[in-house]
This record gives C-alpha cells, structure tokens and sequence, in this order.
C-alpha cells in the first residue's frame, strides 16, 4: 500500500511540475495511470495503523488533486470558448448561405 502512495504521489507530483505547460493529451495519460493505481489501492485492506500512518501522504495527494483539477478546469474552459468561435462561425456562414436576403438587397451578391 505504501509503494501504490509513494507511485501516486510522485505522479502527481511530476504532472504539477509541468502543469502550467502541459496539455490535455498528458492530463489524459495522468488520469489513466492514476486510476490503475486507484484500482490497486483499492484491492488492499488497511488496517487501523496504516490508515493513521499514510494520513499525511493522503492529504497532500488531495491538495495536489486540486491544483491539477484547477489546470483541467482551466483547459476544459478554454477548449469551450474555442468550440463557441467555431460555433458563431458556422452560425453565420449559414445565414449567409440560406440567402434569406430577399431578391431586392443591393448589399449583397446571390451565390453562383
């Protein structure tokens, strides 16, 4: 159990290092080594010693757990705004293609 902690911690750790230059393919890997850790973590039964033991280790690998969920947070937001821009995009280059213009605008070209 301690080994599993220790591997946590120091993955964490590591992403955090490069947190601020890391994008969201790295979070994904993060994420998929950290649940295969949890899934060990989870086949083990520690007793009352241990868990008073690996106490302090738990609490610091949950305050990097925010951090890294503020980074991911912040590229799910940027990712948001693009997908808008893209969105606004599509919105108004379909107004333009319907040619709800009428025959009578003389601003406007009918398409060929």
């Amino acid at each position: 159990m301690e080994t599993l902690l220790n591997k946590l911690n120091q993955l964490s750790y590591n992403l955090i290092e490069r947190l601020g230059n890391c994008e969201m393919e790295e979070l994904v890997l993060y994420m998929e080594e950290r649940d295969e850790l949890f899934a060990k973590l989870q086949q083990t039964t520690p007793d009352r010693t241990q868990v008073s033991a690996f106490r302090p280790l738990v609490e610091l690998i949950l305050k990097q757990d925010v951090v890294i969920m503020g980074r991911m947070m912040e590229l799910r937001n940027n990712a948001n705004q693009e997908i808008e821009k893209i969105n606004i995009g599509k919105r108004s280059k379909s107004m333009y293609d319907t040619g709800s213009y009428g025959d009578e605008s003389m601003f406007f070209d009918t398409k060929r």
